[in-house]
């Protein structure tokens, strides 16, 4: 069974993660599953990509130089975005209002990112409409 459809090759993901490895090793993955990555070290250049980008989904480290990413995360509901904590905490260590948003624990298993992606790629195959192109322009 194929993990995403034809017409979801090249969805666009926003990867914000502060530790160079986990963010190619994260970027990788996405690319072997025909994705396209924009990737952000820092909370300034994270608000940049979103506020300039549509994403099919995001994938976020809890804490980016010490900063946590929540008013990110808020931003993210706003525009119906999916996303997922990559991090070391806890469900419990989040605060209440996360707990029951997806966790890949660090270190982060192929699989379970694997249908991560296939979720949030059917999340916007859901909610296509016709301003809301499905596979996004080259970057």
């Amino acid at each position: 069974m194929k993990l995403l459809q034809d017409n979801e090759q090249g969805l666009r993901f926003l990867v914000i993660e502060d530790e160079a490895l986990l963010a190619m090793y994260v970027e990788d993955l996405l690319l072997k599953l025909g994705c396209q990555v924009m990737k952000a070290g820092r909370i300034e250049k994270a608000w940049t990509l979103l506020r300039g980008n549509s994403f099919a989904g995001a994938f976020l480290d809890v804490s980016i130089g010490g900063t946590t990413v929540f008013p990110l995360v808020s931003e993210l509901r706003k525009r119906d975005v999916p996303f997922a904590f990559m991090t070391g905490y806890e469900a419990d260590q989040l605060p209440a209002e996360y707990k029951d948003d997806p966790i890949l624990t660090k270190p982060i298993a192929e699989n379970s990112f694997a249908k991560i992606v296939a979720t949030f790629a059917a999340h916007a195959r859901d909610r296509h409409e016709s301003d809301r192109p499905l596979v996004c322009p080259a970057i």
